[in-house]
């Protein structure tokens, strides 16, 4: 059990309630800190989940670390978005690269 509750602890400490920017998500992604880096992915992870299937519909076998290798490539691609809400940044990416087919259309 102490297994569990340190990573946690270590990540809740910080993932705190202010908002995250493309600079560090960026910074999170590519440090060598496990929790900075747990941190990216639970971030990745959480916004995807949540518009998944009304904002985006990816192919089954998507994985979060393909989400985020996406959005890091992004954000090293497009340097004057960086400091964007991070949020804002992967919902556009994902819409773009896996958009929902409209109901009603043969697409």
């Amino acid at each position: 059990m102490k297994n569990i509750i340190i990573p946690l602890l270590a990540i809740s400490s910080i993932c705190q309630a202010e908002f995250v920017d493309g600079n560090k998500l960026l910074a999170w992604i590519e440090s060598s800190s496990n929790a900075e880096q747990s941190a990216a992915y639970g971030y990745v992870a959480g916004v995807a989940d949540v518009l998944y299937g009304s904002t985006y519909c990816p192919p089954s076998n998507v994985t979060v670390r393909q989400i985020t290798d996406m959005t890091r490539e992004a954000l090293i691609s497009v340097p004057s978005m960086r400091d964007k809400s991070a949020d804002v940044f992967i919902t556009a990416l994902i819409k773009k690269k896996w958009p929902c087919q409209q109901k009603g259309t043969n697409i």
